[in-house]
């Protein structure tokens, strides 16, 4: 049986990872949820006029790249790749699964989702790979990498209110 990855201890690194969050880290994002409901596509599961649920605000970790401004033939252009770390436990909490096509608001730029990492488990351990039967319970994920880049908002169907 794996050291430190009881329920008492997951519970313990849980809560010192919120406060840590929470009140050390401290970067608060708007999160906007795709409606797939609302959302009408074409024939290839595009759509010029996504729908979003009401925005969430997240705290989490932001590593951002250095932004790019590539001259392009129509024109100036600023790229950027940013990550995005959320707690597990925090999007169980309020429901929330993270997918592709999101929208993640920081620092008045938005951000969309491309891409979701699961790989961040407690003590590195997967519970669908354990080769001995007491590890199943070990291992759930700790967090979710949002891997996005900046894009305009002009195409996006939201809407600012302050």
């Amino acid at each position: 049986m794996p050291l430190y990855t009881s329920g008492r201890d997951r519970s313990f690194f849980r809560h010192a990872n919120r406060e840590m969050m929470r009140k050390i880290v401290s970067q608060e994002v708007i999160y906007y949820k795709i409606s797939l409901s609302e959302t009408v596509v074409n024939v290839f599961g595009e759509s010029k006029n996504k729908m979003y649920h009401q925005p969430v605000l997240l705290v989490c970790s932001i590593i951002p790249e250095d932004p790019d401004s590539p001259l392009l033939e129509t024109g100036l252009t600023t790229t950027q790749q940013v990550d995005f770390r959320f707690l597990t436990s925090d999007l169980i909490e309020i429901n929330l699964v993270p997918e592709k096509g999101d929208i993640i608001m920081w620092e008045e730029n938005y951000y969309e989702v491309d891409n979701m990492v699961y790989n961040q488990r407690v003590m590195g351990k997967n519970p669908d790979y354990s080769i001995e039967s007491d590890n199943e319970e070990y291992g759930e994920a700790w967090s979710v990498i949002c891997k996005s880049h900046l894009t305009k908002p002009n195409k996006l169907n939201i809407i600012k209110s302050r």
